[in-house]
């Protein structure tokens, strides 16, 4: 099954194209409808990874966090192993550094007992 078949999958169309258009200078289209969409809707929560709309986000008082911060909240609820993730992610391509690597497992360590 495609993702985007998936009943939990669910697709909307930015209203304020202008607002998008003005973040295209600063970040890739995907992020900037992320972005304007979330303050459309009033989210809880902005997932996104980039780190220039990771500083957009945040200016304009969302809240936000990443694929790894999911992943810890998954790890912590018992629904994955966080290292096992982690490092298959890396296999998939996903950039981090060695000493982010690190840090993340100490964290993960803390947060998952």
């Amino acid at each position: 099954m495609e993702v985007k078949n998936a009943e939990w999958i669910k697709v909307e169309e930015v209203r304020n194209k202008i607002a998008v258009d003005s973040l295209r200078d600063y970040i890739d289209q995907g992020e900037a409808e992320a972005i304007i969409l979330a303050k459309e809707r009033d989210a809880k929560l902005l997932l996104i990874d980039d780190s220039d709309g990771r500083q957009i986000a945040e200016r304009l008082t969302l809240k936000i966090t990443g694929t790894i911060g999911i992943l810890l909240l998954a790890a912590t609820d018992k629904k994955l192993v966080f290292k096992e993730t982690l490092d298959d992610l890396v296999a998939c391509g996903f950039r981090l550094s060695k000493e982010e690597y690190d840090k993340l497992l100490k964290r993960s360590e803390k947060v998952c007992k």
